[in-house]
C-alpha cells in the first residue's frame, strides 16, 4: 500500500484469532476465513484513484484547497457528495461552488467523506442479516461520535473515524460468507459474544480487526477494534500516550456503540440502552477518570442529524 496514511508495524491477520483448542469444524471455518482475507483487497482506495490521491492530500500540512478541488473534480460522484454534504440541512452551509464547499467543510470533514466513500464502495453490496437496514447509518454515527470523543484526549488523525466505520465490519463478512452460522448466533439465547465464540471460535471483533490489519491500518486501530466489545479497564500507565493507546480507542468505541443504541440504532434486535445506563457504565466512568469532558446528550443531539444526512447522501 502506498497511501501516505499514518501506519504502525503490520499486524499478521492470523495472530488476531483467539488461540484455543479447536474442533475440526472450527479449524475449517478459520482456514476459510484466513483464505477469504487473503483474497480481500485493502479497504482504502488505490493511491492512483481520485479518492486515494485525495487521501494523501488531506493528510499533508502542505496541501491547498485548490489541489483538493482539482482531485475531487475528477470524480463526479465524489464532487456531488462533497457539495451536497456541505450544503445539507445538518451542516447549513451555503457554498455556491465546490471550492467553497471544501473550505466550509475543512480537511477533517473532507477526510470523513473520503473514508466513507471508500469503505461504502467496498462493503455496501455485501449481504447483511435481515432487519439490519440501519447498519451503515449506525456506523456513521459511531464514527462521528468516536472522532468527537477522541478529540477530548488528543489531536485526531482520521484513524478514529475509520475505527468507527470498520469496528463491526466483521459482521458483514461473516454474514456474507457464513450466513448459516450467523443465523445461529442471532437466535442463540446466550450473549452475542459467547454465542460467536461457541459457533465460530472467534467473534466479529476479531474479523473486523483482520480487515483493519489487511489494510495496514495503525496497530492501535487494529487492536482497539478487536477489543471494543470487552475492553481492559485497568488504568493507563503514565508512560502511555493517549494518542497511541489502542485501549483508550477501544473503550471509546465501546461507549459509542452504546450511544448508537440510545439513538434507537441497536445492532441486535431487541437491545436497548438509556443515556443514564451509559453514564453509569464502567467504560464511561473510565473515560471520565482519564479526561473525558464531552456532554453525551448534547453530542448525540448534534451528531444524529449529521449522520442521517451523510447516510442519505451516500445511500439514497
Amino acid at each position: 500500500m502506498t497511501l501516505a496514511a499514518p501506519k504502525a508495524d503490520s499486524v499478521p491477520i492470523e495472530s488476531l484469532l483467539p488461540q484455543r483448542s479447536l474442533k475440526i469444524k472450527d479449524g475449517i471455518l478459520r482456514a476459510q476465513l484466513i483464505g477469504l482475507m487473503a483474497q480481500q483487497g485493502e479497504i482504502l482506495p488505490s493511491a492512483n484513484s481520485p479518492l486515494g490521491r485525495l487521501w494523501q492530500l488531506v493528510h499533508s500540512d502542505e496541501s491547498t484547497v485548490e489541489q483538493c478541488v482539482d482531485i475531487i473534480q475528477l470524480d463526479p460522484s465524489l464532487a456531488s457528495r462533497v457539495f451536497r454534504i456541505a450544503n445539507s440541512g445538518a451542516y447549513q452551509g451555503k457554498a455556491p461552488n465546490l471550492k467553497d464547499a471544501v473550505i466550509f467543510l475543512g480537511f477533517s470533514k473532507l477526510r470523513q467523506v473520503v473514508f466513507s466513500a471508500g469503505i461504502f464502495e467496498q462493503f455496501c453490496k455485501m449481504k447483511l442479516p435481515e432487519k439490519w437496514n440501519h447498519f451503515w447509518i449506525r456506523n456513521v454515527l459511531i464514527s462521528r461520535l468516536a472522532e468527537c470523543i477522541s478529540a477530548d484526549f488528543f489531536r485526531t488523525t482520521g484513524s478514529e473515524y475509520l475505527a468507527g466505520l470498520l469496528h463491526d465490519s466483521g459482521w458483514i463478512l461473516n454474514a456474507s460468507f457464513f450466513p448459516a452460522e450467523v443465523d445461529r448466533v442471532l437466535v442463540s439465547t446466550k450473549p452475542i459474544h459467547e454465542a460467536e465464540l461457541e459457533i465460530f471460535s472467534f467473534n466479529h471483533g476479531d474479523v473486523s480487526a483482520m480487515v483493519c490489519a489487511r489494510s495496514h491500518l495503525p496497530a492501535r486501530v487494529v487492536y482497539a477494534v478487536q477489543q471494543h466489545q470487552a475492553p481492559d479497564l485497568s488504568p493507563l500507565p503514565k508512560a502511555e500516550l493517549p494518542r497511541t493507546s489502542s485501549r483508550l480507542l477501544g473503550i471509546i468505541l465501546n461507549v459509542c456503540d452504546r450511544l448508537a443504541t440510545v439513538a434507537d440504532m441497536p445492532l441486535i434486535t431487541g437491545d436497548s440502552c438509556t443515556l443514564n445506563e451509559v453514564v453509569a457504565s464502567p467504560e464511561y466512568k473510565w473515560l471520565v477518570q482519564h479526561g473525558l469532558k464531552a456532554d453525551l446528550k448534547l453530542l448525540l443531539q448534534e451528531e444524529i442529524p449529521k449522520a442521517r444526512e451523510v447516510y442519505s447522501i451516500f445511500f439514497r
